[in-house]
């Protein structure tokens, strides 16, 4: 009858050798068809190191040992059996991102343009928006309601909590006018008025510039001082100026480009939505 030779520590320097190839063969691309079975043969290795560690544990733990030596082999029992537990989590989360990749499957190519909401005022919070459109038009309403807008923030927010929607929520009654990335929905009768842009769109220059001047404070009352006290004053370096809103919101540009902003009148349709709601989210 033939003998089946075992080698632990070959088999072990064999599987170490792959996986030092595999590491050095990257970077991998995320479209390859190839990711998903090599996410699942690494769990797989994940689970089989695990069970020669806990083998290693329960052999060092069983082992008979005078004094210091089994103190030694307990400690080594130890150390593998925390090793064991590391490549459990490791399977976990290489499970989690397998389940997370299989979604991008169900993803389209082509990405769609959904809106994302960014503010939506009602009753005696609306009054003051409203107000400003209907005297002053829809530039100074957008860099009211604008200041709620955190650029990308608000539309990792708006993914997240699922409120996106492929189509303005428009109802009877509402009055749709676009300015810049924006189009505000409005309904003077119901005391209500909400502010859209499409998902990745982010204000021009101009519209970051005018939240600056809308939200800056006024400038203090200049004191009376004598030409010494002056002229120390213009000595000492000026304080540095506070962020505007337009240079925290170029640290984080848009995924993509802005289209040209609408033209028409103020209450034209916009060009990339309206209609009845058919949106994922529920609506603000």
């Amino acid at each position: 009858m033939p003998t089946t030779n075992y080698y632990p520590a070959g088999y072990a320097s064999e599987a170490a050798r792959n996986l030092r190839e595999l590491a050095g063969a990257g970077p991998f691309a995320t479209t390859d068809p190839g990711t998903g079975p090599l996410m699942m043969q690494l769990r797989e290795a994940a689970t089989a190191m695990r069970q020669v560690l806990d083998q290693l544990a329960t052999d060092h733990a069983g082992l008979r040992h005078p004094g210091r030596l089994r103190v030694a082999a307990r400690r080594t029992g130890d150390e593998l059996h925390q090793a064991g537990n590391a490549l459990e989590a490791a399977h976990t989360h290489l499970a989690g991102a397998m389940s997370a990749a299989e979604q991008m499957t169900s993803i389209p190519t082509v990405p769609t343009r959904e809106w994302v909401p960014v503010a939506d005022l009602h009753g005696a919070d609306a009054a003051h928006a409203l107000d400003l459109l209907d005297r002053d038009g829809p530039q100074a309403t957008v860099v009211f309601l604008s200041q709620w807008d955190q650029g990308v923030d608000t539309d990792d927010r708006a993914i997240d909590q699922d409120t996106t929607q492929e189509q303005l929520p428009l109802e009877p009654g509402d009055k749709a006018v676009s300015f810049d990335a924006y189009t505000i929905v409005a309904d003077p009768g119901r005391g209500h008025i909400a502010m859209y842009r499409l998902l990745d769109d982010l204000p021009s220059p101009d519209i970051l510039d005018a939240q600056d001047r809308h939200m800056a404070p006024p400038p203090p009352a200049i004191p009376t001082t004598s030409p010494a006290t002056a002229a120390a004053a213009a000595a000492e370096p000026a304080p540095p100026e506070p962020p505007t809103r337009r240079s925290q919101r170029q640290q984080a540009p848009a995924r993509h480009a802005k289209p040209p902003a609408p033209r028409g009148s103020w209450f034209d349709p916009p060009a990339t939505g309206g209609g009845a709601v058919r949106g994922r989210g529920p609506r603000l």
